[in-house]
């Protein structure tokens, strides 16, 4: 397991009860750190679907729902940014780039995009500011965001 997987909880247990995660519950692992066998997951509130309960929980009482793609060379990614630094580049949130090198300063990738004019760019990308997509989603990931694109036009 690893961050941002998307996991449920297995067992029912009194530690956890305490803090409103039971049996059955899923949310997604949002620490790079798995500490002392303990993954921090954090639960969405049922009401506003919300990020509210985060908590460690043993990795022998979760089970992988969802796993997400590690971000490596060749991933595809979503660019998920509105930074001014980016936008000065031609590269705007909802573009979808390759990554296709870590950086010095690891928190950074070199990320290729294909700009609207066709020319390639290669951009510094803060890892934060992108989220990688497994391969077999890729596409719909792409049909999303041109609905979101229209709709935005629309308004």
């Amino acid at each position: 397991m690893k961050e941002l997987d998307f996991v449920e909880v297995t067992v029912e247990k009194e530690k956890y009860a305490r803090e409103g995660v039971h049996k059955g519950m899923q949310g997604t692992i949002l620490d790079p750190r798995n500490i002392n066998g303990q993954w921090l997951v954090y639960f969405a509130d049922p009401v506003t679907g919300a990020d509210t309960i985060g908590i460690p929980i043993k990795e022998e009482d979760l089970k992988l729902i969802w796993e997400a793609p590690e971000r490596k060379v060749g991933v595809t990614v979503l660019f998920l940014s509105e930074n001014e630094k980016y936008s000065r580049q031609g590269i705007t949130n909802g573009m979808f780039g390759v990554i296709c090198e870590q950086c010095q300063d690891e928190n950074y990738w070199n990320v290729k995009f294909i700009l609207n004019d066709g020319t390639e760019k290669i951009v510094p990308v803060y890892y934060n500011d992108m989220s990688p997509i497994r391969d077999d989603e890729v596409e719909a990931y792409r049909q999303e965001v041109e609905k979101a694109l229209k709709r935005r036009q629309k308004s």
